[in-house]
């Protein structure tokens, strides 16, 4: 990345364990595409009075040339904080995998154009 990442924690004290977590998922982004600008990863424990608890949510911001991928991902699994980071990363590696079969396929159309003319 060309910049490093940036997280935010809000209403939740990040344990080494959820931060070493986030590095290794940004880790497999990056082994997924290298030539990603940069991640910004907000987790947050917010109380959901109709499950009468904290759930916590997950925005990834994920930079890449021309375009900014983003991950929403509010927990309605049980399993707290790790789990909502994993099905948060998931969902953005899906996404990096998306955008590089767009790009992909727009630099063989501008290959097949530039050969027509």
């Amino acid at each position: 990345m060309d910049r490093p990442l940036e997280l935010t924690f809000l209403d939740i004290t990040p344990s080494v364990e959820l931060k070493a977590l986030i590095q290794s998922c940004v880790t497999r982004l990056e082994q997924r595409y290298d030539s990603i600008i940069g991640c910004h990863v907000t987790v947050e424990l917010h109380y959901n009075v109709h499950r009468a608890g904290y759930v916590a949510n997950v925005l990834i911001d994920v930079e890449v040339p021309d375009e900014m991928l983003l991950v929403r991902n509010q927990n309605g699994h049980d399993g707290g904080a790790l789990a909502a980071v994993r099905h948060a990363f998931d969902s953005a590696v899906r996404q990096v995998e998306e955008y590089k079969t767009r790009r992909k396929i727009r630099a063989e159309l501008c290959e097949s154009i530039d050969a027509m003319t």
